[in-house]
């Protein structure tokens, strides 16, 4: 699913739809053939819209997201795709350059709970909990980055030991400050602070550091081990628990209602 400026949607024209996927296009500035037009719609709603396509559409093992700027340097489409179907995660995305600085050069993958947006792949339970998607759409008026923030924080709550960055498949972003960046670190502040209202006291609110990049690097290489020595023998469902979700959430949340409303029990 890639969402994005008309002239830029252009450059992913070359990736053909096989038995093993479909491709949605989505633009926000003009009308582009075989794409859906959502005028000035912001990046929350535009990837929602996705979501919503591709639901409609049919039932994937896989939903993909990916902006209209990126470039691979290392890897291609096929190769993603393959290594999700190999490894099964709950969430999988390659390295993009503010993750570099900890990505392990020799392992092939890597547990990583704070992903970038740029390309990032959901696995059909997520999307089927209603719970980490749809997007915050809301956020939006504070900060395009909010609603991805607030995943950040979700992941390692729920997701940290079934969320792999793919070493192998790296991506550049090729167009830079397009959006609002006065401010920026105060705007996410605040939406981070609207998820800390909705949780709990027993949820653990954390920004991924930029420093003590050595010991992050460690804790991950071990906990990638631990996960190697046992994914083969995981089952790869990863269907919310729901009194995990009832104790990090209030019970008015806007998380506890969206997987409410079509996981009634």
């Amino acid at each position: 699913m890639v969402q994005g400026e008309s002239s830029l949607i252009a450059n992913y024209q070359d990736l053909m739809e096989n038995d093993n996927r479909d491709i949605i296009y989505l633009t926000f500035d003009q009308e582009v053939d075989n794409a859906i037009y959502f005028p000035d719609s912001t990046w929350s709603e535009g990837r929602n819209k996705l979501l919503e396509a591709a639901k409609e559409k049919d039932d994937y093992l896989y939903y993909i997201f990916c902006d209209d700027d990126i470039k691979f340097t290392k890897g291609n489409w096929d190769e993603f795709q393959n290594l999700l179907l190999e490894h099964k995660p709950a969430i999988g995305f390659p390295v993009v350059p503010v993750t570099r600085k900890k990505r392990i050069s020799f392992l092939e993958f890597q547990l990583y709970d704070k992903p970038d947006q740029q390309m990032i792949a959901y696995h059909m339970d997520l999307i089927s909990d209603n719970f980490i998607l749809p997007y915050q759409e809301h956020l939006d008026e504070i900060s395009w980055w909010g609603s991805g923030g607030v995943i950040q924080q979700i992941i390692p709550n729920f997701y940290k030991s079934s969320s792999i960055q793919f070493n192998t498949i790296q991506i550049l972003n090729l167009k830079h400050n397009r959006y609002d960046i006065k401010n920026m670190k105060d705007r996410l502040t605040t939406c981070i602070k609207w998820f800390e209202n909705e949780s709990s006291n027993n949820m653990k609110i954390s920004m991924d550091p930029q420093n003590y990049i050595v010991l992050r690097k460690i804790i991950i290489l071990i906990n990638t081990i631990k996960y190697f020595l046992s994914y083969k023998s995981q089952n790869s469902i990863y269907k919310i628990d729901k009194n995990k979700l009832q104790n990090l959430f209030k019970d008015d949340s806007v998380f506890i209602k969206q997987y409410n409303s079509i996981n009634v029990r």
